[in-house]
């Protein structure tokens, strides 16, 4: 019994200098980030001689800032304002929208060694700036959830990041068409930014 005791007792002690040094060696910190990445979505276009809600893979492009704040070990915020381009060709007719898209995640973050995996998860806003008379969308203003991962690569202040993201737009309800329109596209990017430690 006294045995066990000792065992517990030493093994609560080492597991609570463990929790220590890792509450020392946390720093609270910033990164602001500019990005760039690709995405494939399908959007719900109007064609007169084939009727309407037909959809048509669309090619995009984002370019943006991001901006990561960390406030605990493993739990922050992340924010982006991107500028979205998507296109698309179809017998031998090209047409193009643009877009302003806010996410605000979740940032859940672990260490790997000196680099970093993180979860993302919340909500964002599409503001278009232009879109084609075709789209089957009503609202200029769309809104849903997205979700991803983070990987982040330390070099000094320097950080590359490497990003997947889902993106899940909530039902247009177009009066051009007859149901729910949901869209669900993803998106793969690249991050390259500075890291702020406070004190």
């Amino acid at each position: 019994m006294c045995k066990t005791t000792s065992i517990s007792l030493v093994l609560l002690f080492l597991f609570s200098g463990m929790l220590s040094a890792q509450k020392e060696e946390f720093k609270r910190y910033s990164e602001i980030a500019v990005k760039g990445g690709v995405y494939i979505k399908d959007h719900q276009v109007n064609e007169p001689k084939d009727g309407y809600g037909l959809s048509y893979p669309f090619i995009g492009t984002a370019f943006g800032l991001q901006f990561i704040h960390m406030e605990q070990k493993n739990l922050g915020l992340l924010v982006e304002a991107n500028y979205n381009k998507e296109s698309y060709s179809l017998d031998n007719v090209s047409t193009s929208a643009s877009s302003i898209q806010v996410p605000l995640l979740t940032h859940v973050a672990f260490d790997i060694g000196k680099t970093t995996l993180a979860f993302n998860a919340g909500p964002f806003i599409t503001a278009y700036l232009s879109k084609p008379e075709g789209y089957v969308l009503d609202k200029d203003i769309l809104y849903g959830m997205a979700g991803g991962l983070n990987y982040s690569i330390p070099f000094g202040k320097v950080i590359l990041g490497l990003q997947g993201r889902y993106y899940y737009t909530l039902p247009l309800n177009s009066d051009d068409y007859n149901g729910s329109i949901r869209g669900t596209y993803g998106e793969v990017g690249i991050t390259l930014g500075l890291r702020n430690y406070k004190d």
